[in-house]
C-alpha cells in the first residue's frame, strides 16, 4: 500500500493499455482504458462526459456556455470569484483578466481559460451532478437543487471542496505530472545508456577479435 502501481489520471487518454496490479498470488487487478459507447450524444455532451481532452478541441470556448448553464452561479462565484456576466464570452474575458492570461497585445486569452475551465469540469472541481429519476408525484426536476440532499463528507455547506483542499489537489496533480515527466526522461536515458553500452560491448568484442587474429598470425610465423 502507498506505492504507485500504474499510471492514472482523471483525464481521457492516460491509460492506453491494460495494466496488471498484483494483489495476491492468485488475484490481479486490471486497469484498462475507459470505453464510452456512442449513444448518440452531441459534441457538447461528449466533452462534458470527459471523453475528449480540452487540448484537442478546435474551439474550447464553444463549451463554456453549456457548462455555465448547468452550474450553480454561487459555485461559479466561489471558485472563480466572478459574480455576474452577460454571456459566456464576457465570463471568459473576466476570468482571463483575473488569472492574468493575456495575449501579447493585452487582449484576454479566452481560449486558454476556456481549456482551464473544461479541465476543472472534467477533474470534478466544478460541482455538478444529475439526480436519479424522480417519481411521477415529485415535481422537483431541478438537477442542481441540493436543499433536500445531504452534503457528502469532505464538502462545505455549498457542496464545494474547501479551498485549501482544492489547492492541495492541484499541488498533487502538478507533482504527479512532474513524476510522469521524470519517468519518461529516465526511460529515454535508460534507452540511450543501453545503446551506448551495446556499442561499447561490440567495440570491445571487435578489439578482442583483432588481438586474437594478430596472436594467431604471430604463432604461425614462429612455427615457420
Amino acid at each position: 500500500m502507498g506505492t504507485k502501481c500504474c499510471k492514472a489520471a482523471p483525464v481521457p487518454g492516460e491509460t492506453k493499455v491494460w495494466q496488471y496490479v498484483t494483489l495476491t498470488k492468485k488475484i490481479y487487478m486490471i486497469d484498462s482504458p475507459g470505453v464510452v459507447y456512442d449513444v448518440g450524444d452531441s459534441e457538447v455532451e461528449t466533452v462534458l462526459k470527459g471523453v475528449v481532452r480540452s487540448e484537442r478541441l478546435k474551439d474550447p470556448c464553444d463549451f463554456v456556455g453549456p457548462m455555465l448553464s448547468r452550474l450553480n452561479p454561487k459555485h461559479v462565484e466561489k471558485i472563480y470569484t466572478i459574480k455576474t456576466w452577460a454571456d459566456d464570452i464576457d465570463f471568459l474575458n473576466q476570468l482571463a483578466r483575473f488569472k492574468g492570461k493575456l495575449l501579447p497585445n493585452g487582449e484576454p486569452d479566452i481560449g486558454t481559460v476556456a481549456k482551464i475551465m473544461i479541465n476543472d469540469w472534467q477533474r470534478g472541481k466544478l460541482p455538478y451532478f444529475v439526480a436519479p429519476p424522480r417519481t411521477a408525484d415529485d415535481k422537483d426536476t431541478d438537477n442542481n437543487n441540493t436543499d433536500d440532499i445531504a452534503v457528502p463528507e469532505g464538502l462545505d455547506e455549498n457542496g464545494l471542496v474547501p479551498l485549501e483542499d482544492r489547492e492541495d489537489e492541484e499541488e498533487e496533480d502538478e507533482e504527479e505530472e512532474e513524476d510522469r515527466e521524470a519517468v519518461e526522461i529516465d526511460a529515454d536515458l535508460d534507452e540511450e545508456d543501453g545503446v551506448e553500452e551495446l556499442e561499447e560491448v561490440e567495440f570491445e568484442a571487435a578489439a578482442e577479435g583483432e588481438e586474437e587474429g594478430e596472436e594467431e598470425e604471430s604463432e604461425g610465423d614462429d612455427e615457420e
